[in-house]
C-alpha cells in the first residue's frame, strides 16, 4: 500500500477555475527508491483526459495565452494530451481518481499525502473541480505536499532525474515522484562529505 500520491494536471488556463485537459496521479512513498519502470506498473499510476464541454458549462475557463502557449508546445507534448482519444466525463474522471487512491491507500484516500508541483494550481483546480460537481472532495486538507518545498530545503541540487515526455501530466507527475524520493533521501541522510 502507498502513503502519498502525486498530482499533476494540465490545463487550459492559469485560472484557479482552469479547464483541465489532463489528469496524471502516481502512487508512491517517500521513503522508497523507485526508478521510472517501477512506476509504469498500471496500478500505480492513474490519468485521464477529461472532456472540456462540460467543464466549460460549469464557469470554467480557457485563456487564449494558454493556447497559444500549447501551440508552441512540441508535437509529442500536444498530442500526448489531446489526442489520447478517450475523453471521459469530468465527474467520472473524478470519481475514478477517488476509486483509484482509496485502493492505493488500502482505506481511504483521505489518508493519502497529496503532492504536487505546483499545490496552489494543481490542488486548489483539482478541488474546484470536485466544487463544480457538486461532488465531495475525497482528500484532506491537511495532507497536501509541496514538491517545490522539498527540492529548497534541499538546496535546489542538480539531479539527473529521467523524464518521459514533459507536459504530459503522467509523465510529469513520474518525474516529480522520483525527484522527491531523491530529495527525502538527502535531506533525511544529511550532506554527504
Amino acid at each position: 500500500m502507498y502513503k502519498e500520491v502525486m498530482i499533476d494536471l494540465e490545463s487550459l488556463s492559469l485560472s484557479q477555475r482552469s479547464v483541465l485537459v489532463a489528469i496524471g496521479v502516481v502512487a508512491f512513498n517517500l521513503e522508497d527508491e523507485d526508478n521510472y519502470d517501477s512506476l509504469d506498473v498500471g496500478d500505480r499510476w492513474f490519468y485521464e483526459t477529461p472532456e472540456i464541454d462540460l467543464q466549460l458549462g460549469v464557469g470554467r475557463k480557457i485563456s487564449d495565452s494558454t493556447l497559444r502557449w500549447w501551440m508552441e508546445q512540441p508535437i509529442i507534448a500536444q498530442t500526448s494530451t489531446f489526442s489520447t482519444g478517450k475523453n471521459v466525463s469530468a465527474p467520472e474522471v473524478l470519481q475514478a481518481l477517488e476509486v483509484f487512491v482509496t485502493k492505493q491507500s488500502g482505506g481511504s484516500s483521505r489518508d493519502m499525502y497529496l503532492w504536487a508541483n505546483h499545490t496552489f494550481f494543481d490542488i486548489g483546480n483539482l478541488w474546484s473541480l470536485y466544487e463544480d460537481f457538486e461532488l465531495k472532495c475525497p482528500f484532506s486538507h491537511s495532507k497536501v505536499m509541496d514538491f517545490p518545498m522539498m527540492d529548497r530545503l534541499a538546496g535546489y541540487p542538480d539531479l539527473h532525474i529521467p523524464s518521459g515526455v514533459q507536459h504530459n501530466a503522467l509523465d510529469d507527475a513520474k518525474y516529480q515522484v522520483l525527484k522527491t524520493q531523491a530529495l527525502y533521501r538527502m535531506l533525511k541522510n544529511g550532506p554527504k562529505a
